[in-house]
């Protein structure tokens, strides 16, 4: 329990978690977190069920979760709710795992937890195939496969995902591999409007990001990692570069550094809203991110460490002097 101040108000926060472990490699976890504000303020309560149950021989998983949430503001009271079920083989070469994810439009966990965007509900299927044992030129491999369809949680479909992964690690450590995602048909962004029951249709996209990193076990190493994606039928364009070289002067001290740079050229986006909402305007831009950081690690023992990180970002956004007006069918 966290009792703190502040801008006047009084806070009080609590977390509670209760946890139990069994069958070896199996769990349930009941959590609950509270946050009272002093006076007529807004009040919020999360409550969260948690499992992940594996058999015996630790060959086959299912986990999921649900969780609410509760505000009270202006003497009302708002419930959300979010739930997943996953299910799947965790042995073997070959493993997959089917799952379904599902949040309401009113779940709400930011006052004590971070949360992107409710209102969705999206299925997903994995497969892999990966090594265990070095073959004659491969420490590891790992190559998967991953669906999902996606919709609000009301039931309107909003896109799909296909992408391959592959990761490679060779018998002197230098490891490498690629991704390639895409969509089929229109996708349907019901969040860049910010207007409810309003959504951008968009073609789908072309996504390509080969990598590569060197043995980390010697002082020095390098990690680079590029990007590029096309949409279809369109002049919107996407570039990314990250490279991340590490020196270690001893077993006990290391700096990381990394430069990440990434580009989109002619994208489309929001940029405000007339009319009490009913005119949505968007933009073509260019936008573009530029980021630097450093980071040291002083490790005392196996049980304390010291890390200190630098980080610096620039995002620059620049749009064209012609803007338009987003239609009730999207476009």
């Amino acid at each position: 329990c966290i009792l703190s101040r502040g801008l006047g108000d009084v806070y009080k926060r609590q977390v509670l978690v209760l946890d139990q472990q069994f069958n070896r490699n199996s769990s349930v976890s009941l959590v609950n977190t509270n946050v009272l504000r002093e006076g007529h303020f807004r009040d919020a309560n999360v409550t969260a069920f948690l499992f992940d149950i594996s058999d015996k021989e630790n060959k086959y998983n299912i986990e999921g979760y649900y969780k609410m949430s509760n505000v009270y503001e202006n003497s009302e009271r708002n419930y959300g709710y979010t739930t997943n079920l996953r299910v799947g083989k965790t042995h073997g070469n070959i493993q997959y795992d089917v799952g379904y994810w599902h949040a309401n439009d009113t779940y709400d966990i930011s006052d004590l937890g971070f949360q992107r965007r409710n209102n969705y509900s999206n299925f997903r299927g994995d497969i892999s195939y990966r090594i265990f044992e070095p073959t004659e030129r491969f420490n590891s491999i790992n190559v998967s496969m991953e669906v999902s369809l996606n919709y609000l949680s009301t039931g309107e479909y909003t896109g799909n995902q296909f992408e391959f992964r592959s990761y490679f690690t060779k018998k002197n450590r230098f490891s490498y591999g690629i991704s390639l995602e895409t969509n089929i048909g229109d996708q349907y962004d019901y969040y860049e409007p910010r207007v409810d029951g309003r959504y951008f249709k968009e073609n789908g996209v072309f996504d390509i990001g080969p990598w590569f990193s060197t043995d980390f076990r010697k002082k020095f190493a390098l990690e680079v990692r590029t990007g590029y994606s096309k949409k279809f039928k369109t002049d919107h364009k996407y570039y990314s570069l990250n490279i991340s070289p590490r020196y270690r002067f001893s077993d006990k001290f290391s700096i990381n550094y990394s430069l990440r740079f990434s580009k989109h050229d002619n994208e489309k986006a929001y940029v405000t809203d007339l009319d009490d909402e009913s005119t949505i305007i968007f933009g073509n831009r260019e936008f573009k991110t530029i980021t630097n950081s450093i980071s040291g690690k002083l490790s005392f023992n196996t049980k304390s460490a010291l890390s200190l990180s630098f980080r610096h970002n620039w995002s620059p956004v620049t749009y064209d002097d012609q803007f338009f007006e987003l239609n009730s069918e999207g476009t």
